[in-house]
């Protein structure tokens, strides 16, 4: 099925079944682009890939449809702030596909999902996430350091040996 029949009857059954998201999807403009993978929002705009949306199912473009809605309506464009974008994106994700999956709404595979997150406020989410990511990241720097010192070039000066000297190690000053 095209894209833009996916979305007309993705928004028809929105009316049926969750009438405030097919109200907010009438006051979005649905734009076709090659510059998004799947589907994304700015706040006024959903942009959708074509190729993307014609894989999947009504029910699944209805699912999309109202996961744009909800970054719309919970502010996730604003709310951002100085927040690394892809980690908040990530966040707003999580924030919004757990409810989504409580709300009967049915997502395309691999989509973030896990169910301690269903009910946070994305900026919590972010918070676990970063730190996660954080300490990630110090872990493998500590294994990298690990990694260097087993090598030698960890040496603080790189000959291989310390910088104290070897005279009169007994304290004589001979």
């Amino acid at each position: 099925m095209d894209s833009e029949k996916i979305i007309q009857t993705a928004r028809k059954r929105l009316i049926r079944g969750h009438p405030f998201q097919a109200c907010m999807s009438y006051q979005l403009i649905f734009m076709a682009t090659d510059s998004v993978a799947a589907i994304a929002t700015d706040g006024k705009h959903i942009y959708y890939n074509r190729g993307w949306l014609e894989q999947l199912s009504i029910a699944q473009g209805e699912g999309v449809i109202a996961h744009e809605i909800m970054h719309v309506t919970g502010f996730h464009h604003l709310r951002r702030g100085a927040r690394d974008f892809a980690l908040w994106n990530i966040a707003c994700d999580y924030a919004i596909n757990g409810t989504l999956i409580k709300m009967g709404f049915k997502l395309p595979d691999g989509g973030l999902h896990d169910d301690k997150y269903t009910g946070w406020a994305a900026e919590k989410i972010y918070a676990v996430l970063l730190r996660e990511r954080q300490e990630k990241e110090r872990q493998e720097q500590e294994e990298a350091d690990k990694a260097d010192d087993a090598d030698g070039s960890g040496d603080s000066n790189g000959s291989g040996s310390s910088d104290e000297s070897d005279d009169s190690e007994d304290g004589d000053d001979a």
